[in-house]
């Protein structure tokens, strides 16, 4: 079967509609029976299914959505001014580092299981990322307080900003690239005044075991908000001896480890809270925190500091019931010394392929203990084995992930607590390998028909609720597309009981879809947003209206706003195929696109917009400091409509695997 969709039928087969030029008469759709509907709405378990795939690579329909620039540019450099505002390749916008990319205050990023924020504090010399790690818990029983079951419905996380790293002087902020899973974001710091031309930039990793920052001719600082007490076992000295590791001990009880991958560094205080080098410095700093009661846990910091990720490329597929993914990092650094990186609980019950299946240790005790002595005894010369010194000529052999006879994770005894997703483990390794062996089933109604005693009773009330007045479409897309949804659900049940009125069901949904396609409606037609790379409510344009529809202009809850759209379209399409134009085709695919796009090879839209492949789970609020939402996990009625409806030209669900598949 072709997935291509069937050819619009001609202007001499469709005779025109009393409402809306374009839609076929009743007459016409009653001579489509659902058995002709050319759907396909499960593959052959025995076809594997490459979920990263373009839909389409073209540029939106410019006749469909007129092109618009819009009122918050983001604040990258990645994306590149092209031609009137727009750019040169789409930006995501709900992804956890979205903060970065509109605001220079101290937003809190998780990375998990650190969190990161922008510290440029008040009369300070520098400017750079404040860390925190393991933030302490305080439980609330009860919305406001106890209850009788005692049960906790609300905690508050006190983060101790204990690490920090950054460059003198004062610095703007950036984000200049970001993987296409959204899991990386490079983050830098480009210095003004005197000391223009410096840099620090910091590739960020979701499940990252240290904190990175690169430096071109500027000079490091490592800063805490907490007393600095302990600098390589002595008491906080004016000037410590150069060294390429420095265990740093906080007057809270923290350790927290500096490495230097490029050479040793001389560090002296300036202050109680800050250490910086006495010299500018091109190279890799890295730092990280020993996590309390596991000492132990320094010699798998020193062992595999060398190995830094800087970006993730995914690759998906479904067989069946059964989805595959893999994360294959992409890392600098020494190819004998695996990446050491965290995972999450759902992460650790999908790996496939574990190298095995306890936390490894066997090993690490040599090389471990030879790195932490190194390391320890200052490793000016660096180089040795288990040294956190990068060695060059490792570097340019490899590094590069993708490589399919990288080693597979294995199991580590390091642990640390996320903030709001459990204890996480490291793994080492290159590659991970994951499988979700049950994916959910979407069909069209409930798997389940009514019971026979029931039928005549559903039927009744169906019939009632076709004959109520055609559903009123209002000034908002998010509410025009619920109305929509519910009709085409009574056309689906009208289908499933063999009624009559059908055809006319499907005939007011195609009216009401071409009025939504065209702006016939209160909420006007949707635009092509070519600044982010999306297509957004027009009454947000304006810049005076950022939550107007809910915020859509802004780009929360596409996920569902369009996917009533898409679900709908989806019906009309399988019960009367023989209506359904290209132009809506390609009106609702764009759409999908906006949502769901799976690729980087489709340069208009950012891949998986809502869906986080870290969390394993799609988020429902853009971060936008204008939204007064925080940014959340979506709903299961609203994960149920994300734009996986099947689509008539792509006989497989679209776009990333949902919340109950990962």
């Amino acid at each position: 079967m072709s997935n291509a969709p069937p050819s619009p039928p001609s202007a001499s087969s469709l005779p025109s509609s009393s409402s809306l030029p374009g839609v076929p008469s009743r007459a016409k759709l009653a001579t489509v029976k659902p058995s002709q509907a050319p759907f396909q709405t499960t593959l052959p378990r025995h076809v594997s299914v490459d979920v990263i795939t373009p839909i389409a690579r073209d540029a939106p329909d410019a006749t469909l959505f007129d092109r618009a620039i819009h009122p918050k540019p983001p604040k990258v450099v990645a994306a590149g001014a092209a031609d009137e505002g727009c750019t040169t390749k789409p930006v995501p916008t709900n992804k956890w580092f979205g903060a970065f990319l509109i605001d220079s205050r101290p937003t809190l990023v998780p990375l998990h299981p650190y969190y990161v924020r922008l510290a440029a504090p008040p009369g300070s010399s520098y400017a750079g990322l404040q860390v925190s790690a393991e933030p302490h818990h305080e439980l609330y029983p009860g919305r406001f307080g106890s209850t009788a079951s005692g049960r906790v419905q609300a905690y508050w996380g006190k983060h101790s900003w204990g690490g920090g790293l950054g460059l003198a002087g004062s610095a703007e902020h950036e984000i200049t690239s970001w993987d296409d899973i959204g899991m990386t974001a490079t983050l830098r710091f480009r210095a003004e005044g005197e000391d223009v031309g410096s840099s620090a930039s910091f590739p960020l990793v979701r499940g990252a075991a240290y904190i990175t920052a690169v430096y071109n001719r500027a000079t490091p600082v490592f800063f805490s908000a907490s007393r600095i007490t302990r600098v390589n076992r002595e008491a906080m000295p004016a000037t410590c001896m150069p060294a390429i590791k420095f265990e740093i001990e906080l007057d809270g009880g923290e350790l927290w480890l500096l490495y230097s991958l490029d050479g040793p560094l001389t560090l002296v205080a300036d202050s109680a809270h800050s250490l910086h080098a006495t010299a500018k410095f091109t190279g890799t700093l890295r730092t990280a925190m020993v996590p309390a009661e596991q000492p132990s846990a320094r010699l798998l910091l020193d062992a595999h500091a060398p190995r830094v990720p800087l970006g993730v490329e995914l690759a998906a597929s479904v067989q069946g019931d059964e989805g595959r993914y893999e994360l294959r990092f992409r890392t600098q650094g020494p190819t004998r010394t695996p990446l050491l990186h965290f995972a999450l609980p759902h992460h650790l019950e999908s790996l496939d392929g574990t190298e095995s299946a306890e936390p490894d240790t066997a090993g690490d005790t040599a090389g471990d203990t030879a790195g932490d002595t190194a390391g320890d005894t200052g490793g000016a010369t660096g180089g040795a084995a288990g040294s956190p010194v990068r060695d060059a000529a490792q570097d340019a052999a490899g590094g590069a992930a993708g490589d399919m006879a990288a080693p597979l994770a294995s199991l580590t005894p390091l642990t640390m607590r996320s903030t709001t997703k459990g204890t996480m483990r490291a793994l080492r390794g290159d590659v991970w390998r994951l499988v979700e062996p049950s994916l959910s089933t979407i069909g069209w109604l409930p798997p389940r028909s009514p019971l026979a005693e029931r039928t005549a009773e559903v039927r009744e009330v169906l019939l009632a609720d076709l004959s109520v007045r055609t559903p009123s479409l209002g000034g908002s897309h998010y509410f025009n597309g619920k109305k929509l949804l519910r009709w085409a659900q009574l056309c689906l049940l009208a289908e499933q009981l063999a009624e009559e009125r059908m055809p006319d069901c499907v005939d007011t949904l195609g009216e009401l879809l071409l009025r939504v396609k065209q702006g016939d409606t209160p909420a006007g037609a949707l635009v092509h947003d070519c600044t982010w790379g999306g297509v957004v409510a027009r009454c947000g344009m304006a810049g005076d209206k950022p939550l107007c529809d809910f915020g859509n202009t802004y780009y929360n809850d596409h996920h569902y706003h369009y996917a009533y759209y898409v679900a709908a379209a989806a019906v009309a399409a399988k019960l009367a195929p023989e209506w359904f134009s290209s132009e809506i085709a390609s009106w609702v695919e764009t759409l999908v696109r906006d949502v769901a796009n799976p690729s980087s090879e489709d340069a208009h839209f950012p891949p998986f917009r809502s869906f986080d492949w870290w969390a394993g789970h799609s988020w429902s609020q853009v971060a936008w400091r204008s939204h007064p939402m925080p940014r959340g996990a979506l709903t299961p009625s609203h994960v149920a409509f994300s734009p996986q409806a099947t689509w008539r030209s792509h006989p497989k669900p679209r776009g990333a695997l949902t919340p109950s598949h990962v």
